[in-house]
């Protein structure tokens, strides 16, 4: 049986809890997140984009991107990813950006799945030069 090919899409916004001042912003803690999905028989295709607005008018907002693929061959899935994240803590001066990659292989045995997945983060250090 061949699956049909469809493509699906969701966007969220997520509002802050934390009230508005002098030390923060109006849209502080709000999460804003957008993803498709596109699936064609064995292919599966995703993207997925989110952002945290900073919690104070100092900081940086955090944000990332994944790209994500899998394959199904029947008797074993592929699936691998590579994701950009900026600003992961938040903080004004921090050289927290990095990049992620994984992949893996899922393989039905019986009644259960075995999923093995390999996984690599770097941290890409950036220096201000002014």
């Amino acid at each position: 049986m061949t699956k049909a090919s469809r493509l699906l899409a969701t966007a969220l916004l997520g509002l802050g809890e934390i009230a508005s001042s002098a030390t923060t912003r109006s849209t502080a803690g709000n999460v804003y997140n957008a993803d498709a999905r596109y699936t064609a028989g064995a292919l599966d295709i995703g993207v997925t984009w989110l952002r945290r607005a900073s919690t104070t008018s100092a900081g940086t907002s955090l944000s990332q991107v994944l790209l994500s693929a899998g394959y199904d061959f029947g008797p074993l899935k592929l699936m691998g990813g590579v994701q950009r994240v900026s600003h992961l803590t938040q903080a004004p001066a921090a050289e927290d950006d990095r990049s992620e990659a994984y992949g893996g292989v899922a393989v039905p045995l019986s009644a259960a799945v075995v999923v093995v997945v390999f996984r690599e983060v770097a941290l890409a250090l950036i220096t201000n030069s002014g």
